[in-house]
C-alpha cells in the first residue's frame, strides 16, 4: 500500500475517533446534565381547536363627572363624615393641610455603602435626594427630585410621585405612620431603580379619584394628571352629571320618580356581582390583569359586571405557609371564607366595611363586633364571656378570627386576613397562592365574556408566565403561536394579540417573525413603548441599525427618561459616525442612573479616543471611586 494511501486511512480512521469521541463527550455531558438538573418535558404539540367568533367593538363609556364637590351640595353629611375615610385622603397635594408627616425631624436616613436619602422642604414644595458618598465623604453625586403628589391615606404611611412631563415615577422614599419615620419606599430592597421607577395608570386609578387617561399612551397622563385627587364619590357611584341636573334643573318633575328611576348608581341595589365589582375595581388585582378586547384600564362604570372590562387572572388566596401575604389580596381571601360562601351573594366587602365612615379611635373592635353579631346574634362565640372579655382578644371578634399577617411585599406594613377563620392554624401549608400555581379566570364559572375572548385571555396569560421564566418548548411556543393567531383573525385591529404573537414568536427565537408582528401591532398602537423598545432590540439583531436607531428615536421621544434607552441609541449613533451626538446621550445615561458602569467606561473610551483626556479621566475617577466602596450600591 502508498505511503500516501496509508496516511489518509490514519487520517480518516482519526476522524473517525474524533467523532466517536466527541460522541461520547456529548452523551456523557447529557447525561451528566439530566442526572444535576431536571429538564423540562417537552408535549407534543395538539393540533389546535377551531376558535371561531365575532369581535363586536363595545360602546363608549359615559362620562359626564361632575366632581365630589358637587355631590357636597345635597349631601352635606355624608361628605362631612366621608372626610373622616382613608379613601378621601388617598392621594393629594404634599406638602398639604393635613400632613402626617415630620417635616422637620429625621429627614434623612443612611445606609453602610454611602447611601444618604433626604427629604427637603423648600418654599416651592418637597425634594426627595439620594446622595453617594466615596470612602473619603466627597458626594459622588446628589440626585434630587421634586415631588408632584403623595399617594396613600398616611394610615399605614404615603408614597411620592414624581411627574417628569406627563411620565410619573415614585420616589425611593416613603413615610412609615406606624414607625414614625422615613425609609425606603415599598419593594426597594439594596439595588433599586432610585428615581426610576415607573408608576403605571393602574396604580394611579386606584389610589387617587380621577387620572387624566390617554387611550393611545399606557401609563401617560396629560394635565392635569389628577382631575380629582381623592377617592370621590362618582367613583363608587358612577358619573353624576344626569344625576345633578334631573334634581336641580327639574325638581317639580322628580316628585313621582322612584329611586330605581334615577341615573345615579346605588351599590346597595345592585345584584350582587355588580355590587361587589364597585369594590373588587381596585381590590382585586390578582396575579395579572387584561383589559378586555377593545376596552381600556379606564372604561368600568359602577353597575358594570367586573368582566365587562376586565379579565383577571388569580391563583388562590395568596396566604403562604409563614403567615405572609399579598398586600392586596382581599377578595380572594374573603371568597374563601365560609361566610361568603354559605351567604349565596349576600355576605360582601360592605357586610363589614362602610364606604362612608369610618369607626372612631378605639372604637373599630365594638363596630366590627357589633358587624359580626348582625348575622351571628343568635349563635354567637362559642366561648364564655368571661374569656371573650380576657385579654389580649378584648371582645374582638376580629383579633381572633381575622388576626394581622405580615404583607411580604409592602415593608413595614400588616393586612388582616379576611378569610374569616373558625380558628387561625399555627401553620398552614402553602397550599394556593405560590407563584407556580395554575392560573385562572377570576369567577369564570359565570362569566359574561364569549368563547373567543376567553381564549385571548388565556392565551394572553400563557405569554406573560412564558415570558416571566423566559422559556418555551418549541411545540408549545408553536401551538401558542396558532391560537393566537386565530384571535388575530378574528380581532384584527388587537394590538395585544400582534404583541403577543411578536413575544412568543420572539421567546422561540424567531427575530423575522417578530419583528413583523411588533410591526402589527405597532400600526395598531403608534405610542406603545413596550413595542417601540422590542423593536429597536431585534432590528439591531438583524443588523438594520438605521430602523433601530428610528424606533430609539420614538421611544426616547415618548419618554425621554430612561437611561438605557440613551446608552443604546448612543452606541448607534457612534456606529454611524455621529460621535458627538452619542456623546451626549451617553452623559445624559449617566445623569439619569448615575451607576451605569457600561456607559461610563464607554464614555471614558470614547473621550480618550476623541482626545479630550480631561473628561475621560472625569469617568474614569468615577469609576475608581465607585470601585472602592465596601459595598457598591446597585
Amino acid at each position: 500500500m502508498a505511503a500516501s494511501d496509508r496516511a489518509a486511512k490514519f487520517r480518516a480512521w482519526l476522524g473517525l475517533l474524533g467523532v466517536l469521541l466527541a460522541a461520547l463527550i456529548i452523551a456523557g455531558v447529557w447525561r451528566s446534565r439530566r442526572t444535576s438538573v431536571e429538564t423540562p418535558v417537552v408535549v407534543e404539540a395538539q393540533p389546535p381547536r377551531k376558535i371561531v367568533g365575532e369581535a363586536l367593538k363595545p360602546q363608549p363609556r359615559p362620562s359626564g363627572y361632575v366632581g365630589s364637590e358637587a355631590c357636597a351640595t345635597c349631601h352635606p353629611a355624608i361628605a362631612e363624615s366621608y372626610k373622616g375615610h382613608s379613601m378621601y385622603r388617598s392621594a393629594g397635594a404634599t406638602p398639604g393641610t393635613d400632613d402626617v408627616e415630620n417635616f422637620a425631624e429625621g429627614t434623612e436616613f443612611k445606609f453602610d455603602d454611602g447611601r444618604i436619602y433626604q427629604v427637603e422642604k423648600r418654599d416651592d414644595g418637597i425634594y426627595h435626594h439620594e446622595v453617594l458618598l466615596d470612602n473619603e465623604g466627597e458626594v459622588l453625586y446628589d440626585q434630587a427630585a421634586k415631588i408632584s403628589f403623595f399617594i396613600g391615606s398616611g394610615t399605614r404611611g404615603k408614597s411620592y410621585a414624581i411627574n417628569r412631563g406627563g411620565v410619573l415615577f415614585q420616589s425611593p422614599i416613603s413615610w412609615y405612620t406606624t414607625d414614625h419615620k422615613w425609609d425606603l419606599s415599598p419593594g426597594y430592597g439594596y439595588r433599586h431603580k432610585r428615581f426610576g421607577r415607573r408608576i403605571p395608570y393602574e396604580c394611579v386609578d386606584c389610589h387617587s379619584g380621577r387620572p387624566t387617561h390617554d387611550g393611545d399612551h399606557d401609563d401617560y397622563f396629560p394635565d392635569p394628571v389628577l382631575v380629582e385627587a381623592a377617592i370621590g364619590c362618582e367613583r363608587c357611584h358612577g358619573p353624576g352629571r344626569e344625576h345633578v341636573e334631573l334634581h336641580e334643573n327639574a325638581p317639580a318633575e322628580t316628585d313621582g320618580l322612584t329611586k330605581a328611576d334615577d341615573p345615579i348608581v346605588s351599590p346597595s341595589r345592585l345584584d350582587p356581582d355588580r355590587r361587589e365589582a364597585v369594590c373588587y375595581q381596585c381590590h382585586l388585582i390578582g396575579k395579572m390583569r387584561f383589559p378586555r378586547y377593545g376596552r381600556t384600564s379606564d372604561d368600568f362604570r359602577p353597575g358594570d359586571r367586573l368582566d365587562e372590562v376586565w379579565a383577571i387572572m388569580v391563583a388562590g388566596t395568596g396566604v403562604r405557609g409563614d403567615q405572609k401575604t399579598k398586600a392586596v389580596s382581599h377578595v380572594e381571601q374573603m371568597r374563601e371564607s365560609k361566610c361568603f360562601k354559605s351567604s349565596e351573594g349576600r355576605f360582601g366587602c360592605t357586610s363589614c366595611h362602610d364606604a362612608h365612615t369610618t369607626p372612631a379611635a378605639g372604637q373599630a373592635d365594638a363596630y366590627y363586633r357589633q358587624r359580626c353579631l348582625d348575622c351571628h346574634a343568635e349563635k354567637g362565640c362559642s366561648l364564655s364571656a368571661e374569656k371573650q372579655a380576657a385579654a389580649p382578644a378584648n371582645n374582638s371578634c376580629i383579633y381572633c378570627h381575622m388576626p394581622k399577617l405580615a404583607a411580604h411585599d409592602v415593608a413595614h406594613a400588616s393586612q388582616t386576613d379576611h378569610r374569616v377563620l373558625r380558628a387561625a392554624p399555627e401553620n398552614e401549608p402553602n397550599e394556593s397562592g405560590g407563584e407556580g400555581d395554575k392560573l385562572e379566570l377570576f369567577d369564570q364559572e359565570h362569566t359574561v365574556m364569549p368563547e373567543w375572548e376567553l381564549e385571548r385571555v388565556l392565551a394572553l396569560s400563557k405569554v406573560r408566565k412564558l415570558q416571566e421564566s423566559n422559556y418555551a418548548s418549541k411545540s408549545a411556543a408553536e401551538e401558542l403561536e396558532q391560537t393566537l393567531l386565530m384571535i388575530a383573525d378574528i380581532a384584527q385591529d388587537d394590538a395585544r394579540t400582534w404583541a403577543a404573537l411578536g413575544n412568543v414568536a420572539d421567546l422561540r427565537q424567531d427575530v423575522a417573525g417578530a419583528r413583523k408582528y411588533w410591526l402589527r401591532a405597532l400600526q395598531l398602537r403608534p405610542n406603545d413603548e413596550i413595542v417601540l423598545d422590542s423593536l429597536v432590540r431585534v432590528c439591531q439583531q438583524q443588523g438594520d441599525y438605521q430602523s433601530a436607531l428610528d424606533y430609539a428615536d420614538r421611544l426616547i421621544e415618548l419618554n425621554p427618561n430612561q437611561a438605557r434607552d440613551y446608552f443604546s441609541r448612543a452606541l448607534m449613533l457612534a456606529q454611524f459616525g455621529r460621535l458627538p451626538e452619542a456623546l451626549a446621550d451617553a452623559e445624559r445615561a449617566v445623569e439619569i442612573e448615575p451607576l451605569d458602569k457600561k456607559a461610563r467606561r464607554w464614555l471614558r473610551d470614547a473621550y480618550r479616543q476623541t482626545g479630550d483626556l480631561s473628561s475621560s479621566r472625569r469617568h474614569e475617577d468615577f469609576l475608581r471611586r465607585i470601585s472602592a466602596l465596601p459595598q457598591p450600591p446597585g
